[in-house]
């Protein structure tokens, strides 16, 4: 039996046990965003060896939560969980700062998160990514209260368990939310697409009889490039180079992006009409862009 369907879950992939690991995510019970309950801190497991699904977990250690991020470590035997959300509030005012080290082949959980000294904000809807060839992960942007978007870049090091807040410059204005990224190299990140939510009411973005609406939606399609500078802990965005960019995907919020070197490949998410809610337009579109080598270095 496969998991029940769900969204804002977290999920990786282990190559040493070829199998795929999901963890929480939220369930809706009806067809509209309203109503969100989080789903109990379920941990699945589909085996590639057989095409089947099975239940590992009824409640991680790590407690329910959904809007988080897992990535595996440079070991590939862990994978390193934080931020989300962790019960059915509809208000989204309660958010989780913690980080945890998960044993995916003995499912064994470790709470790593530091007691003391500087880490970000609790969030939801956040990028984060390990540095390619370095047990160095990115954090940044995401959520928290309705119009509260968070900016900050932080680095975190699955060796000494430090958080390191990054100085940024050339911040993207408006701040968006639920954009798809992709660290190709240990110098370049690429940001796709996202939400800014502007001046909209909530009326404008879901208007009668689509209310109510949890959602203040403006999609834009911008592709943004943030170049990190690792010795001076500092990051600085760059609008990119119009030749690798000059094909613009439609507009788009929570898509998702594989990296198989040259290229990206972008697909899904959500897509805003204005007469429409967020959430009933669904794009099936999948896109390629082809980098230079400079972006993979």
């Amino acid at each position: 039996m496969p998991p029940s369907p769900r969204g804002y879950e977290c999920g990786v992939y282990s190559s040493k046990l070829d199998a795929f690991f999901l963890y929480g995510g939220l369930v809706y019970p009806g067809v509209r965003i309203e109503g969100v309950i989080l789903n109990p801190g379920e941990i699945w497991v589909f085996h590639f060896s057989n095409f089947s699904w099975s239940l590992l977990d009824p409640v991680s250690p790590a407690g329910p939560r959904g809007g988080h991020q897992c990535e595996m470590d440079l070991s590939g035997d862990n994978a390193i969980v934080t931020q989300g959300i962790p019960d059915n509030e509809t208000s989204f005012n309660s958010f989780i700062s913690d980080v945890w080290k998960w044993n995916l082949a003995t499912n064994t959980w470790t709470n790593i998160t530091l007691e003391t000294g500087n880490r970000p904000v609790g969030r939801w809807l956040f990028s984060f990514e390990r540095f390619p060839g370095t047990n160095i992960f990115l954090l940044l942007h995401g959520k928290r209260i309705l119009n509260e978007y968070r900016t900050d870049i932080w680095k975190f090091d699955a060796d000494t368990y430090e958080w390191t807040e990054l100085s940024v410059t050339d911040q993207p204005n408006p701040p968006k939310e639920l954009a798809a990224y992709a660290l190709t190299s240990k110098k370049w990140l690429l940001m796709m697409g996202g939400d800014a939510d502007g001046n909209l009411t909530l009326t404008e973005t879901c208007p009668p009889p689509l209310n109510p609406c949890f959602a203040i939606v403006n999609p834009t399609d911008d592709n943004f490039f943030l170049r990190l500078n690792l010795h001076t802990n500092s990051a600085d965005w760059d609008i990119g180079e119009p030749q690798v960019f000059e094909h613009r995907t439609t507009p788009h919020r929570h898509g998702v992006i594989v990296k198989m070197k040259p290229y990206l490949y972008f697909y899904g998410g959500h897509d805003w009409d204005g007469t429409h809610g967020i959430g009933e337009i669904f794009n099936t579109l999948l896109w390629a862009n082809k980098l230079p080598n400079k972006y993979w270095d």
